[in-house]
Formats: structure tokens, sequence, C-alpha cells
């Protein structure tokens, strides 16, 4: 019966629509619509004669076909205001705190284990129960740090693959600390502390490494390189309570300097483009490097520099008197400098040109002699005359350089070898009064 009304209705309201148009007809009977118009697509047309009628979606389709809504789902489009209260948590919170995610793997772990952070010394390195790392190298950081901040001699007794055991080097003490590597995490915890001493301090340390010290140091020479060997070893009892031996300390500061210099391997690396800059900044300025060839490429062995500048100076404006040296290089590859000087218009020392020599022999002397020469004759030939101390293999190489140039001995080093065996002041006076003579006369009076 219901369908057969809405029949009926359906077609009732289609007679009145049918009316209407007939009336509309009529009423525009004389309208002519123009191109335009004509032009429209019908299709366009929208129907919104019902968009405000109300629709009962209930009738149309069954309620069981809507899913349930949680009603304990805040909506994210609610205006609720934010007031600092909501934010209250956060800025009471520690951030160095780290809580565990709900319903994680560490939930069983707790929720405010601490954790450790390395520092930068002005703070101990505190230990307890709880603590975590974050792998295994940071816990054995921490307890060299911990054992030289606390002055104790402290050793691994254990140092497994899954935990490892710190005790006291002095038999009989409780302290205690056991590390663990956490199941099914990725860091490392202290799970067992005894904080207890029954031993008295020692100057020797297990954990007084060489790199350790040579890290621990690094600032201290960063800011005052010139520290000598016996005032780190102060330095090191002051701070730690540790006497070190002068090798270890002397080692150790080498490390030290090459971490903040570079190594000083690496730095045979750039030699070459320290040559080539040498030249590029000062033309004619002689630069030789003279290396070994052996199986794993060439190894270096020798270098000789004559800057423009110093040669040409010395050539025209000073005396043509040079000094030659050697010392030795304290280092970790060794050599010796050797270096040729002059005196200026202000008897002020003058440099002229220097080398590093594997080692003081009569060859190296002669390599570097010719190459001075050398450099000095293609600016200003000249009569030059050597001044030098007995020097290994260097007398008999300046002999061998032939008759343009000549050789005087330094008297303060003929002095020291001659006071050995004539000793005495009065010796002493009429020595120096004989060098001192620029006159024969006053040379005979000293020598008679």
């Amino acid at each position: 019966m219901e369908n057969n009304k809405a029949l009926i209705q359906g077609s009732s309201s289609m007679k009145n629509v049918r009316q209407n148009d007939d009336e509309l007809e009529n009423e525009d009977s004389d309208y002519i619509a123009s191109d335009e118009e004509d032009g429209d697509d019908d299709d366009s047309y929208i129907d919104d004669s019902e968009e405000d009628e109300c629709v009962d979606l209930n009738i149309v389709f069954p309620p069981e076909t809507f899913c349930v809504v949680n009603t304990n789902v805040r909506s994210m489009t609610t205006n609720t205001p934010t007031t600092t209260a909501d934010f209250q948590d956060e800025i009471h919170e520690d951030s160095d705190v780290l809580h565990t995610p709900p319903e994680s793997e560490d939930e069983e772990l707790g929720n405010n284990y601490p954790t450790f952070k390395m520092g930068d010394g002005s703070i101990g390195v505190q230990f307890q129960k709880g603590l975590t790392f974050n792998n295994k190298q940071q816990a054995n950081e921490a307890i060299r740090d911990y054992a030289m901040e606390t002055m104790k001699s402290l050793y691994l007794k254990k140092n497994e693959k899954e935990f490892m055991v710190v005790k006291c080097d002095h038999s009989g003490c409780p302290f205690h600390v056991r590390i663990s590597k956490r199941i099914r995490n990725p860091f490392w915890q202290i799970v067992s502390f005894i904080d207890e001493h029954a031993c008295p301090r020692t100057p020797r340390n297990r954990q007084a490494k060489t790199n350790y010290l040579a890290k621990k140091i690094v600032s201290t020479l960063r800011h005052t390189p010139e520290m000598k060997v016996n005032g780190l070893i102060a330095l090191a009892i002051e701070k730690w309570g540790v006497k070190l031996s002068h090798d270890q300390t002397y080692w150790a500061k080498l490390r030290a300097i090459e971490i903040i210099q570079g190594a000083g391997r690496d730095q045979f690396l750039y030699l070459r483009s320290y040559a080539d800059e040498l030249r590029e900044s000062n033309r004619n300025s002689t630069v030789i490097i003279q290396c070994d060839m052996a199986n794993v490429g060439p190894v270096f062995q020798r270098i000789y520099v004559c800057l423009e500048a110093c040669k040409a100076a010395f050539a025209f404006t000073c005396r043509p008197l040079i000094g030659l040296d050697a010392c030795f290089l304290k280092g970790e590859h060794g050599g010796q400098l050797m270096a040729a000087v002059g005196q200026d218009g202000n008897n002020q020392i003058f440099l002229i040109a220097y080398a590093v020599v594997e080692a003081e022999t009569k060859e190296s002397w002669q390599w570097f002699l010719n190459l001075l020469l050398e450099d000095l004759n293609n600016v200003q030939p000249n009569q030059y005359t050597f001044i030098s101390d007995r020097q290994k293999g260097l007398v008999p190489t300046i002999q061998n350089l032939g008759n343009h140039v000549e050789q005087r001995l330094c008297v303060k080093h003929l002095y020291g070898n001659w006071s050995k065996k004539y000793p005495g002041l009065e010796l002493k006076q009429v020595f120096w009064m004989a060098a001192r003579a620029t006159i024969v006369p006053t040379w005979e009076r000293a020598m008679n």
C-alpha cells in the first residue's frame, strides 16, 4: 500500500511540473534565444532545488551499516586553549634523564636509569648502580678516568664479551664493580657496585698508560708547549697522585705534540709542496730534496734550503766569513740539522742556508758545502773563509774544497779541549791574548 501511495504522489507531481512548463512556454512565446545561449551545454545545469532538504540517512541505510565511534578519542579539531600548565612537566623535567617509552622492550629495566656522559674533566666521574654506557669502549674509558681521579689502582679482573669485573689492585680491598651488557638491549650497565676501599694510596697506577696520558696533557701543552718533562711529572703527581718515569712522560709528551701538530710521519707527504711554495714565494731560491729508493717507494734522506734573499744579502753586504755547525734533531726520526751563518753590519747572526741530513759525516758535509758555494758564487764570486769547531769529517772536507777557501777554528771550542790538558787562569789569559791579536808583534808577545 505504501508503494502504491508513493507512485500516486509521484504521478501527481509530474503532472504539476508539466502544467508549470506549459505556462512558461505561453509566457515566453515571443522570446528568441541568442547564439551564445544556444551554445550552452545543458549538462552544466545543476539542480539545487533540493539542496537544503534534510535527508534522514537512517531511512536510506540501515543503522547497522555505521561503525561505532570511540568516544574516548578527543577530536583533533577541538579548539581547547593551551595553557602553561600543559608544559609544567617539561619545564621541571631534567633533560639529562631519559625515560623508557611505554610498552617497549626496555620497560622491565625501569624508567630513570642515569646515562654516563663523557665530560671535559671539570666534573669528576661518578659511579652508581644502574649507570648505563653506550658501549663497552665508553665503559672502559670511564673506568680509566675513575681510577685516575680517585687515585686508586684498578684493573679488569675479568674482561669477557658480555661483562666486565673491576677490582682494586690491593689484595683484600672490597672494591668491586660489575658491568654487564643488557639482554636484548644495546647498552652496558653497572649491575653491582661496592664503593669501599681498604687500601692506601700508591704512586703507581695500572691505568696510567702512555696513550691515556698523552690525551690528558694535550690541553696543557697546547697553552704551554715549552713545558719540560720534569714539569709534566710534577703535574701528574699533583693531579692524579701518580709518579711517572722520565721515559714514559717523554713519550707521552711526544704523542701529545703529535696530536696537536699532526704526526711527523704524515708531514713528509707535504715536503714537495713545501719546496714548491718556497720557490714560488722567493724566486731563484734553491730547495733540493734527496731520497733513497726502497721497495715501498722513495724514502726521505736530505733536504737543502737556501733562499734567494738570504744568499744575495750575504754576498753583497756581509763579510765573507761563514760559520758552520750542526746539531742533533730530537724526535721520532732523528737526523742532523746543518747551518751556515754569517754576521751582518750589526754583528748579528745572519742565516745563509740550512740542511737536514741523516747523519754528520764527511759525505754529508761535502754535499752541503758544494751546494752552498755554488749558490754564493752564482750571486757574487768571492774567496770565503769558514770557521767551525772540529766537527766530524768537516776539517778534511774544507781542505778538499780547494785553494779558493780558507779555514779557521773556533777559539772557544779550542780552549775547551786545550784547558783539559793545560788548566790554569794564567794560561787562559795568555791564550785569549794570542787569539785577539790583530798584529804580529802582539801575537809573538803572547806566545813568548
